[in-house]
């Protein structure tokens, strides 16, 4: 039974620490941005996928939005993909 219950607790510490743990990251990125330290920040933060995440997120709207999503047919759910637009984006360099 001690067992049982040293595993038990052991979970709920491990279950508390994996729900914890995202807001000391959020409190270390929220002191980075305070701080205006850009090299805690940029360590924190993959700006490459940001900025393709958002950009992906915004066509996505935009078409959705507009109506010109069906027009796409096929490559429709394509369009908003960030390896569709870093393709894009490596023809336009």
């Amino acid at each position: 039974m001690t067992r049982f219950i040293s595993a038990f607790l052991l979970l709920l510490v491990l279950l508390a620490g994996y729900w914890v743990w995202p807001f000391f990251g959020l409190r270390a990125l929220g002191t980075a941005v305070q701080t205006g330290d850009a090299k805690a920040l940029s360590e924190q933060v993959d700006f490459g996928f940001l900025r393709r995440s958002l950009a992906g997120q915004i066509i996505h709207t935009y078409l959705r939005i507009t109506g010109r999503e069906h027009k796409l047919g096929a490559l429709g759910p394509l369009a908003s993909r960030s390896e569709l637009l870093s393709l894009i984006h490596g023809f336009h360099k």
